[in-house]
């Protein structure tokens, strides 16, 4: 089933970029010089749309193509990880982005890394399911 396959493509897309962010570019923030931080802060900020935007884009289309094709548990358990991981971003890492905006500390980024750890997880089950899905 394609809309499976498609979405499985964007959902590994996002596990993997999260796995990513939260083993490099979140523990490198407690290494950038508070003098560098709002500027270092702010390209990240920028930059990470590019990467998240259009996966987010082409998972939201193929989870809704999916749904209206082919209606049933398995589609229906991935919509509701793939939405959970948009909406742990929403409400938990973009908040703790913007208080980073402010300056870091140790305690944001403990706090940052557990909402992306979080989001990973479920984006990874989100992948699996459409993986299934498309199997």
């Amino acid at each position: 089933m394609i809309q499976a396959l498609v979405a499985a493509a964007a959902g590994w897309w996002l596990a993997g970029l999260g796995w990513t962010v939260q083993a490099t570019a979140y523990p490198g923030f407690a290494d950038v010089p508070a003098d560098r931080w709002a500027a270092h802060h702010a390209a990240h900020s920028r930059r990470i749309v590019w990467a998240v935007g259009p996966a987010w884009v082409v998972q939201g289309g193929a989870t809704a193509w999916w749904l209206l094709t082919s209606f049933g548990v398995l589609s229906v358990v991935h919509a509701v990880a793939a939405l959970g991981g948009v909406l742990l971003t929403v409400a938990w890492a973009v908040p703790v982005h913007s208080r980073l905006g402010d300056g870091f500390t140790a305690d944001l980024g403990a706090a940052l890394l557990r909402a992306n750890a979080w989001r990973s997880v479920v984006f990874t089950a989100a992948a699996v399911l459409a993986s299934a899905g498309a199997a």
